[in-house]
């Protein structure tokens, strides 16, 4: 998902695709110990009910084939609604607090004026950029093998919300754009 920097450990650069499918660079650092402490305290508390009851209906107790068996047995249909509630939930102050110390495409996500331009008709990018940063900062008390089994729940989700009537996924356009009259 992120690769470290060498230099310094508290850094690292990702790569997410806003809603037009552009890659946008992410490069995040680690926030102090402090703030870090009283943010993870919050998103915590404040996402530990919708990820909670998501992993409840799972009926986790039948899965018998590890992480990933366990993983798909959540409803994939709720994960949506959950991260929502949980990231995309997040008052405007405290988006603005997570985001911080982070860049996008090299310009600093903690100027207002910035981060508008970034997430006009892009939210979907903005929850994101916010489990990326939770994510390295690890404000939620979760192993990475969960992180990553939720990455890959929200990549599922995704198709199925770009899939179309047939299935498949269509592309930006023939979603956004208007139909000619035959």
């Amino acid at each position: 998902m992120f690769e470290l920097d060498p230099d310094d450990p508290c850094r690292a650069t990702a790569t997410v695709k806003d809603a037009e499918v552009k890659p946008h660079r992410y490069e995040v650092q680690l926030h102090p110990g402090t703030e870090g402490y009283r943010l993870a305290n919050g998103l915590t508390k404040t996402a530990s009910g919708a990820i909670g009851e998501l992993l409840v209906g799972a009926n986790l107790d039948k899965a018998t084939g590890g992480l990933d068996d366990a993983l798909d047995a959540v409803d994939i249909s709720r994960l949506g609604p959950a991260l929502q509630q949980a990231l995309g939930g997040l008052p405007q102050p405290i988006v603005m607090q997570v985001l911080k110390y982070t860049n996008r495409d090299g310009k600093p996500l903690s100027d207002p004026a910035v981060f508008d331009v970034a997430y006009r008709r892009n939210y979907f990018e903005v929850i994101a950029a916010l489990y990326l940063v939770c994510r390295f900062n690890r404000f939620f008390p979760v192993p990475d093998s969960l992180w990553d089994g939720l990455a890959g729940m929200a990549a599922k989700a995704k198709d199925k919300v770009l899939a179309g009537p047939s299935g498949t996924p269509e592309s930006n356009e023939s979603r956004s754009a208007p139909h000619a009259a035959a």
